[in-house]
């Protein structure tokens, strides 16, 4: 099944990251450091929920897909609450399910129903939900130090890969959520 995700509330990046922790660890120099340091944060965070497929805050997604599955996992938890599912039946008409059953980060129909009938294609189905940890330092430090430190080596300039630093998967080993295509 082909699917997108993508935030629809922004992240609050001193909410994940604290500035307190940026200041010890990262120091900038200037008030153009701060800056670069706030963009950097963003980008390790964001680096970070793709990597492990979590929401490090609790904030508003939607996944949309081309088609229903019996049974549909939500790509970025942990989730608090399926706030919408909207399709396209048959006939291209845009239509809003009901209701629906939620086990963790996966969305179903209600028991003994089916899926209503979709057209084919991309963006048949769209989920809105909301997902993320409360507090991520509470729930989740190593999520935090992971940032952290992936924070630091983006402005550190990054070793010159594509892939993420063998400290920073260590401390999200635990937290990945597996995809199967």
């Amino acid at each position: 099944m082909a699917f997108t995700i993508e935030p629809v509330a922004p992240v609050d990046g001193a909410a994940v990251v604290p500035d307190v922790l940026v200041d010890q660890h990262v120091k900038p120099a200037s008030e153009e450091d701060a800056l670069l340091i706030a963009a950097l944060r963003l980008a390790a965070i964001d680096h970070l929920e793709a990597f492990t497929g979590r929401s490090l805050q609790r904030r508003a997604w939607r996944m949309t897909c081309d088609h229903f599955q019996t049974s549909i996992t939500l790509l970025r938890g942990p989730v608090w609450q399926v706030t919408a599912i909207r399709y396209l039946d048959v006939d291209g008409v845009a239509q809003t399910v009901p209701s629906w059953r939620q086990s963790g980060d996966v969305v179903m129909p209600m028991a003994g129903l089916r899926w209503p009938a979709t057209v084919c294609g991309a963006g048949a189905v769209t989920i809105d939900f909301v997902a993320g940890f409360e507090d991520v330092g509470t729930a989740a430090p190593a999520l935090r130090m992971a940032a952290l430190l992936l924070l630091r080596h983006l402005y550190d300039g990054g070793s010159g890969n594509d892939g993420i630093p063998s400290p920073v998967a260590a401390l999200c080993r635990g937290y990945r959520v597996p995809v199967i295509a």
